[in-house]
């Protein structure tokens, strides 16, 4: 068991590169709870409790099932931006240091394609502002973002 922690410390620790990362699908699951029961969906909860369960060993029906309760809780700026924000963090977390991320614009009441992808970039622009502080109080890592909207760590700002 101690060899086993130890790898594991040893690879959380390794720089990664994250080539193929979905927005939708880095979000924490507690993050999809926590929006359902703040937008008054509380029907959703009992589905997302199911998935959350399984861990990563859902089916195929059961990933689009959540996708679709993803998109009816991603419908607004705030959350949009907060998500692309936390995913950002979490794998930054993980010593990830070079990162594309990928979205769909997706247009909704309310929430041009335009404004979708301001939300992300906003999002985005606020984990790379929170890891530059982080790194100047002495923490490891610098960060940037590219023009295309992949994310990298590597000292330079987008």
């Amino acid at each position: 068991m101690y060899a086993e922690d130890a790898a594991l410390r040893f690879c959380r620790h390794l720089p990664k590169l994250e080539l193929h990362a979905h927005l939708n699908g880095s979000i924490r699951p507690e993050t999809l709870r926590s929006l359902a029961e703040a937008k008054g969906m509380s029907h959703l909860l009992a589905p997302l409790n199911a998935v959350a369960a399984k861990g990563n060993c859902c089916s195929l029906e059961e990933c689009f099932m959540l996708f679709g309760i993803i998109h009816q809780l991603t419908t607004d700026f705030g959350t949009i931006s907060a998500i692309a924000s936390q995913v950002v963090l979490d794998f930054a977390e993980d010593n990830v240091v070079y990162l594309e991320l990928r979205t769909s614009p997706k247009s909704r009441e309310g929430m041009t394609k335009e404004l979708y992808v301001k939300a992300v970039l906003d999002g985005i622009d606020h984990a790379l502002g929170q890891l530059q502080l982080q790194q100047q109080k002495g923490s490891n890592g610098t960060v940037s973002s590219t023009s295309n909207g992949t994310s990298g760590f590597n000292g330079t700002s987008r």
